[in-house]
């Protein structure tokens, strides 16, 4: 039997619509630990990887609008979820996580707190089908209960003291699955007046044994039409999940054939090579970033040191007359070389920040994409070695509709991994590029920069013993000691 792990993605705060700078966080969450998930992201024909969960401190709507939804390294998708971010003054919150069928859903129109907006009491109408059905002080109407008999067309008027906000919603229940496209809700504008302004609306489904998803849609013009829906959810969803579970049985057993030496694989001799010595390169890189992590935290504590001791010199030349040209000639060594010091620990950090950016971003992303090539390899593999098992079979009006269909299936595979090859093959041609021209300049920087420390002590050393030698010629010859004297 294939065992999987259900994961699903969460926001927090619960609600799929936000203003601008408001704070939220996605992240995958499971009957169990996600562990080698991550959070997707798409905007814009963008598709952008974050780690889980994803924690948003400023919110802007051209950056974190999107799809979002949670994908592991092989490639398996959770469901998604749409997120809006705003710029406008109010906001239609509804919950983001689905309720079933039978349950409440609260509406609530929410002004962007400011001086002039009260958001905690703004009294609300609520309108059904251009019907008013509900006048709410707080600016809340729940749906008690959801069944088909809600369906319909929803829209709120809310006013304050000083503005008057508009917000339309569309609540659809339907036998659908939360992975089916959400009936559409469109936006009439006729009886908008005055400074009234709408939030972005949004749809929602419901199904008798799943949640609904609460996903914001684009307002159309034009009238408001609900439609049914004539397919079979449970059977659409069984579908779904058969061809889910089938293609992952596939890349599983692939990947352990290979483990155990018993499959082929595909292996392009142009691309793993650089792969492979893109791997070694990382670790490389990581190691000397960490020493020189090392070095700078040291040569820190060594100027401290330094600095401290030649405060110490200072006093003691003070104090120590016979001595004074000794002590105050180390002071002003230890002190040079402890401001010496400050200045190459400064490069030295510089140089730790800009390989720590190489190796743990620049880098590690091209390490992520190769895990998603690789992901992609081994579903090609698969389904090439069920289209070969197929041919080498009998011809029959049995086998033959399944080896078109594979043939059909194992062509889409092909095309999709060529895609990720070529994407990855131009991602690495790029980072040696860029590694090169980085590393040419880092290095020579930091070169510099200890070769100045060395250069500039040895000229102060120097300079700081031959004044002190003239110091003591000029000074008188010393008195004969207790033993001369006696």
């Amino acid at each position: 039997m294939y065992l999987y792990i259900a994961v699903f993605v969460s926001v927090a705060p619960e609600r799929s619509q936000f203003f601008k700078y408001d704070r939220f966080s996605v992240s995958c969450e499971g009957e169990e630990e996600a562990s080698g998930w991550s959070v997707m992201q798409t905007n814009d024909g963008e598709v952008k990887l974050h780690p889980t969960p994803y924690s948003v401190s400023a919110a802007f709507p051209h950056e974190h609008s999107g799809v979002y939804w949670c994908e592991d390294e092989l490639g398996s998708n959770s469901s998604h979820v749409l997120i809006t971010v705003t710029a406008g003054p109010v906001i239609l919150v509804s919950p983001v996580l689905p309720v079933t069928e039978g349950g409440n859903v609260t509406l609530s129109c929410r002004f962007r707190p400011s001086a002039n907006v009260d958001t905690s009491c703004s009294p609300a109408e609520f309108y059904k089908d251009g019907a008013r059905i509900e006048t709410s002080s707080t600016g809340n109407m729940t749906v008690s209960g959801v069944s088909g008999s809600d369906r319909g067309f929803y829209k709120c008027k809310a006013e304050n003291k000083l503005m008057e906000q508009q917000k339309e919603d569309g609540v659809s229940s339907s036998n659908r699955t939360e992975e089916d496209s959400p009936t559409e809700t469109n936006v009439e504008r006729s009886d908008v007046h005055g400074n009234a302004e709408a939030a972005p609306p949004v749809a929602m489904e419901t199904d008798p044994s799943q949640e609904p998803t609460v996903t914001p849609q684009k307002p159309r013009s034009g009238p408001h039409v609900v439609e049914g829906s004539a397919k079979n959810p449970a059977s659409e969803k069984l579908e779904r999940v058969r061809k889910w579970s089938v293609s992952k049985y596939k890349c599983t057993r692939q990947a352990l054939a290979e483990k155990l030496g018993r499959g082929s694989r595909t292996v392009d001799l142009e691309l793993e090579p650089r792969l492979e010595l893109l791997r070694d390169d990382r670790q490389r890189y990581d190691h000397m970033t960490k020493l020189a992590q090392t070095l700078s935290s040291q040569l820190a504590q060594f100027a401290v040191t330094q600095k401290s001791l030649g405060d110490v010199f200072t006093e003691l030349s003070v104090q120590s007359q016979k001595l004074h040209v000794e002590f105050n000639l180390n002071a002003e060594a230890q002190k040079f070389l402890s401001k010496s010091g400050e200045t190459l620990t400064t490069a030295v950090s510089s140089f730790t920040s800009d390989m720590n950016t190489l190796v743990n971003k620049t880098m590690e992303d091209t390490m992520i994409n190769a895990k998603q090539y690789e992901a992609a390899r081994i579903e090609y593999d698969a389904y090439r070695v069920d289209l070969e098992e197929l041919n080498m079979g009998p011809r029959d009006a049995t086998t033959v509709p399944k080896l078109e269909q594979a043939q059909r299936v194992f062509q889409g595979q092909r095309e999709r991994y060529q895609k990720v090859r070529d994407d990855l093959s131009v991602k690495v041609q790029l980072l040696e590029e860029n590694r090169v021209k980085v590393l040419q300049q880092q290095l020579f920087l930091l070169h510099g920069a200890v070769a100045a420390h060395c250069f500039s002590c040895h000229s102060f050393l120097e300079q700081n013993l031959q004044q002190a030698a003239a110091k003591l010629e000029s000074c008188s010859v010393d008195d004969p000691s207790w033993l001369e004297e006696s």
